[in-house]
Order: structure tokens, then sequence, then C-alpha cells
């Protein structure tokens, strides 16, 4: 990921920037992008230690709709083998 994203992601978690920044940006990458931005952002998932229970509230504050295939994979649990399985999805999924 380059280090303005990182940045950028950062200043998401840090409430000084709206999530439509990141969607904004997210938007303009080719599908191969996409795939390595999500990569990237899993890493940083594993990294932060995310635990089950942060799944609800964290699908709640993005206000996605719970039944978004991501969504229902991510209610699987945090662990890798959900995480990666997002990585897998079509482009269409990818979005949401």
């Amino acid at each position: 990921m380059e280090i303005e994203n990182e940045i950028l992601l950062n200043k998401y978690g840090q409430s000084v920037v709206d999530i439509e920044d990141l969607i904004f940006v997210f938007n303009s990458f080719s599908h191969d992008d996409k795939k390595k931005y999500l990569y990237d952002l899993l890493f940083f998932i594993l990294q932060s230690k995310a635990q089950d229970e942060d799944i609800v509230p964290a699908i709640e504050n993005s206000k996605l709709i719970r039944t978004y295939t991501p969504c229902v994979i991510i209610q699987k649990g945090v662990g890798t083998h959900n995480l990666k399985r997002l990585l897998n999805l079509p482009e269409n999924e990818l979005n949401k």
C-alpha cells in the first residue's frame, strides 16, 4: 500500500477523514489494485488483533447491510481464513 493511502487509512481510524474519502480512493483503483489494497488492509486488521466481538459494532459503524456477502463472511470471525476469503470475492462484492 502506498504511504499516502496508509496515512489516509490512519486518518480515518482517528476520525480525521470520512469513510467517503476512503471509498473515493478505493473506487479509483483497478480490480487488481483493489485486491492488493484489501490484502494490505487485511494485514493491518491482523496486526490490530481485532476480536470477534469487534465485528458487529464495526459493521454497524460502517452502515453496511449485514447481509452483504463481505459482512456475512466477516461475521464468521476475524480468523485469517475468513479474512482471506474476502480477497476472492468478485469485483461487485469488493465495492461493498
